[in-house]
This record gives C-alpha cells, structure tokens and sequence, in this order.
C-alpha cells in the first residue's frame, strides 16, 4: 500500500477517533451552605450594623471615606510587588496553556543539508562489475552511464525540504491535559484575585493600626500633660508645708513612668508607616513626611449588609481558585487513562534532493516518505495504573481541599460577624468606663486641693483614666480592623479593581 493511500485510510479513522476522551468529565461540586450566617440570628447585632443584604463590596474602603486610606490602596494597586507576581503568573499559566495545546497540532520542520561524499575506486568497480571504463577521479556521472560504468568517487548531495511530525489525540489525553491547563490558567486569575483582597485588606488594617497608635500618643502625651500639671500643684503646696517630699516623688515618677510609654508607640508607628510603604512597593521610609502627622481612626459604616453564605462560592477568590483546581485535577485523571490505549503517530517528509544546486528543484528530484506508527503498551510494571490511581487520588485531594476552603471561608465570616458584635459591646462599655474615669480625676484634683485626700488617690484616678482613654482608642481601632476583616472573609474588593495583568516585557 503505498503512503499515500495509506495516510487516506488513516486520517478519516482518527477524525472518527478524536472525538472520544477518556476520563471522567468534571462537574462542579455541590456545596449545601446555610440560608443565613448563625452571627446575624435575632438579638446578635448590635445596632443594626451587621444586617443581611446585599453587600456593597466593590470598593469597600471607600466606605470609611478616608481620603488618605484611598490614596494608599490606589497606590498599593499600583505598585504591589507580591500583586505583580501573582500577574506574572498569570501570564506563566496562559503560556503553558498555549505549550500544552501545541501538540494538537503537526509539528512541521524545514530541513535542508549537503552531504560530502568519497567512494573508494574498488567499491565503484565492484559496483560495476568487471570490464568497466575507468572514469577520472571526481568526475560526474554522466546521463548515459550504464550499469558498466563505475561509480562517481566523490559525490556531492543537496537536499531541501520539510518533515512533520503528528502524534494523534485519538484517546482524548492532550485535551485533557489542555482542559486541567485551562482551569490551572483561572486558577491562577483566582490567585490574584485573592492576592488583591488580601493586599486591600492588609493596607487597611496597617493604616488603621498607624492611626490608632497615633491616637495613643497623643491621648498619652495628654495624661503627661495633665500629670505635669498635678507635680507642678504639688511641687507648690509641698513649698508652702502642706503636704512631704513623698507625695512629689511619687508624683515625679508616674510622670516618668508615662514618659515611658510614648518612644514604644512611637516605635509602633513607624513600623506600621514602614509597612505601609513596603505594601506600595516603595522604601520603608517613603511615607514618613506624609504620614507622621496623624489623623482619627476611619468611624465604620452605620450599617454594614453581609448577604448569604451561597454568594462566597461566586465571590470568594480562594474558593473559586479551590474549585478550579479541583477541576484540573479531575482533567488530568483522563491524561493518565489515556496511556493505556494505543498511540498512532504519522511522521513524513518531502522534499527535493540532487547533485547539483543548478537543477535542485526539478520536479524529477522530489522525494516524499510517509511513515505512520502505532504503539500499544504491554508491559511497564505497573506505572500507568500507578499513575492513574496517583491522578485519582490527587482529584479526592482537590475535592476535599474545596470542601475545606468552603468550610473555612464560612467561619472566617462568623468569626468576623462575632468579633465585630462583640467589640462594638466592649466599646460601649470602655466608653462610659473613660468618662467616669475623667470625672474621677477631676474630683481626685479638687479634693486633694483641698486637703481632703492623699496624694495617692490622685495617682490611681491618673493611672486609670491613662489606661481607659488607651483602651478607648485600641477598641475603637479593633471595630475598624473587625468590619475590614469582615470584608475580606466576604471577598470584597477585587470586582471593581479587576484588569488582565500587563502584558509581559
């Protein structure tokens, strides 16, 4: 049969063939979720500021109206080094997806070469038999030469032309791998996605923790103030004999102790304005000018809609990258059963070849071989079906990771919804517990004025209303960090600041 005809039989046969694919076909796993989150049940929320809703998550940030928090995450957007290698990979998976589905198709070559070659005179007169002329060395074969005539001694061979190469996809394998490649590509689109949620969350959180400890500094440097002013009382009466040396010692050394407690939050500061810019993808001292100022912690949002718990499987990047891994996985399992069936392979290659560059390309000088193959698998110690229950048990491994990333995704949301409800309680409490505190110390001041109490009963309303003011702020900074962590469990943030990464340089 010659090529021709047989390549003619075989290509309607794996026509016919390609469309079966091996290998399970992969259907998006069902995940029962609750109606509603257990945190928003009658009696749970406080003032109304979790509800169920439609969330409004597409920037949520702005929803602090904060213009320098807005400033910061438009810049982190922008220059995020741990964000541009999530695009990067991106940009690796779409290549390796293009890599992958290259074998669908031939692989065609252009060839081209030139053989030297030198035949010895005994094997020339052995090729043509006793009696033949003898020819001069190097000299061509001439077109009447017969089979007396010896062979040339020297030959020159020039050769032009193209071979291909075409392994068929008869079992479905390479497209399998092309569907688990396609959904790692997603994957990686998910990963990004939640690299930005986690990025806006984190610049958030960094810049509240900066103002809360500001807030500090300067609720401390106001207590100092204060405290100066009670020594300086006493300094005064201790002059004038009404009180002892103790009661200025005393309060000389609550002045220090305060003192004490601003170069650690002054530390503090600087490593959340350190991290900041580092978030932005520039030096750490970049945003001290800018920043050092300070400013009031972001007031949260009157009421804050959290929705259902079946909007996180659409929303949530890590539960979508999870679901789309699970898909990959599951793809891969028909690449291993395909192993098991025959391979054909066509390969060929046509051309022209001749002795001359002058009359290369006559039609006399065309050559074409095709050489089609078959290969079936019948003995290998077991490594294909190790291979396919390898491919199966990492599919029962994705799926389990899913259901754990589902799972795990709901309680971030409930442990958020818990954080912010109880927060908000413990604030209220700290907020009547500062105000009582200041009315003591004002009491505290005009009785010992007075002489009525010790010096000691000064220090305690001092020491109190230092460490209930303190505790104001650091509650009013846990509510903030809550919601934002409230926002990142729901997946806020990276609809509106989606873009297909850059291309690549």
């Amino acid at each position: 049969m010659s090529a021709g005809r047989a390549a003619a039989l075989l290509l309607p046969l794996a026509g016919a063939l390609s469309a079966c694919m091996v290998g399970p076909d992969y259907h998006r796993p069902d995940s029962p979720l609750p109606a509603a989150y257990a945190e928003l049940a009658a009696g749970r929320t406080v003032a109304a500021r979790a509800v169920a809703g439609r969330p409004d998550l597409d920037r949520w940030w702005r929803l602090f109206h904060d213009a320098e928090l807005d400033s910061l995450v438009d810049r982190a957007l922008a220059g995020n080094l741990d964000l541009q290698q999530a695009e990067s990979r991106v940009r690796q998976a779409r290549a390796e997806l293009r890599g992958t589905a290259a074998p669908l198709w031939p692989s065609l070559n252009a060839t081209g070469g030139v053989d030297y070659l030198r035949s010895s005179e005994a094997l020339g007169q052995a090729f043509a038999g006793p009696g033949a002329a003898a020819q001069p060395p190097g000299a061509p074969a001439t077109a009447g030469a017969t089979a007396a005539t010896p062979l040339p001694s020297t030959l020159n061979l020039y050769e032009a032309g193209f071979d291909a190469t075409w392994e068929l996809d008869l079992w479905g394998g390479t497209r399998r791998a092309v569907e688990a490649a396609r959904a790692n590509v997603e994957a990686a689109m998910d990963s990004r996605r939640d690299t930005l949620v986690s990025l806006l969350a984190e610049v958030a959180r960094t810049y509240v923790v900066l103002r809360g400890t500001q807030n500090r500094i300067v609720i401390a440097e106001r207590n100092i103030a204060m405290q100066r002013q009670q020594l300086e009382l006493t300094r005064a009466r201790w002059r004038a004999g009404f009180t002892n040396e103790l009661d200025v010692r005393q309060l000389e050394a609550q002045v220090a102790t305060s003192s004490a407690i601003i170069p650690a939050l002054t530390a503090e500061a600087h490593r959340a304005m350190h991290a900041l810019a580092v978030l932005l993808g520039a030096p750490p001292e970049t945003l001290a000018g800018e920043l050092e100022r300070g400013g009031a912690v972001p007031p949260v949002p009157p009421a804050v809609p959290v929705g259902v718990p079946g909007e996180l499987l659409r929303r949530r990047p890590d539960i979508r990258r999870a679901e789309r891994q699970l898909a990959a996985a599951t793809a891969t399992v028909g690449t291993a059963i395909a192993a098991l069936y025959p391979q054909i392979s066509l390969t060929g290659n046509a051309g022209y070849e001749g002795t001359h560059t002058d009359n290369l390309f006559l039609w006399s000088n065309r050559f074409y071989a095709l050489f089609p193959s078959l290969t079936l698998p019948l003995f290998d110690a077991g490594r294909i079906g190790a291979d396919i229950d390898a491919s199966r048990e990492r599919a029962r491994q994705a799926a389990l990771a899913y259901r754990a990333t589902v799972l795990g995704a709901l309680r971030e949301v409930e442990d958020s919804l818990a954080a912010y409800r109880t927060d908000q309680q413990r604030h209220a409490a700290l907020v009547q517990a500062a105000a009582a505190s200041r009315r003591s110390v004002d009491l505290a001041r005009a009785q010992y004025a007075e002489g009525v109490i010790t010096v000691l009963a000064v220090l305690d309303a001092q020491r109190s209303l230092l460490v209930a003011e303190d505790a104001v702020v650091r509650s009013d900074q846990a509510v903030t960090t809550d919601l934002m962590a409230l926002y990142k469990a729901l997946g806020g943030g990276w609809e509106t600041t989606e873009r297909p990464p850059a291309a690549g340089h």
